[in-house]
């Protein structure tokens, strides 16, 4: 699994890809789509149905059905941020029945978190620790999460050039 933080704006996630009981790879799981929004994952390694789905997609809105997530038969975990303050759980897992379910809905705290370190991040997020930070304390305690962390922000909102 992973870790995945979001609060204030930032996202942040630690970097581990496990397999077969050993830690196989090391990757940013935090991406900017084409049209904006922040995306951070966890869950299976090859997720690009799941990106690929979710690139273009704009606002809460406009996000897929539950049907249309189904349909990528990938097994994951992702927070997306449109906005500093309109963020979104999407999640597919896969039955014991082979059949996979999904689910979409809105992150009503002040902060998010998704993968095997989320009950660690949320505390340290509650005890007013930033996203990277608490990815950080969750990478010391979580077998599945490892040091790097990486992070992305929306960009501040510069000031229009004088005329």
């Amino acid at each position: 699994m992973t870790t995945i933080a979001y609060k204030d704006g930032v996202m942040a996630s630690d970097s581990c890809i496990t397999g077969k009981g050993i830690q196989e790879a090391s990757i940013a799981k935090i991406l900017r789509t084409s049209a904006g929004a922040i995306i951070g994952w966890s869950g299976d390694a090859d997720n690009r149905a799941v990106l690929a789905l979710l690139d273009k997609v704009k606002t809460s809105r406009n996000l897929p059905t539950k049907q249309e997530i189904m349909a990528c038969v990938t097994d994951f975990s992702l927070i997306m941020a449109f906005r500093p303050n309109d963020v979104w759980f999407v999640e597919c897992d896969e039955e014991e029945n082979g059949r996979f379910s999904a689910s979409i809905c809105p992150a009503n705290l002040s902060y998010a978190a998704t993968g095997s370190g989320a009950h660690l991040v949320y505390g340290a997020m509650a005890a007013g620790k930033s996203a990277r930070d608490a990815v950080v304390i969750a990478c010391k305690f979580d077998s599945y999460s490892k040091l790097p962390v990486h992070s992305m922000s929306f960009e501040p909102k510069k000031p229009p050039k004088p005329k």
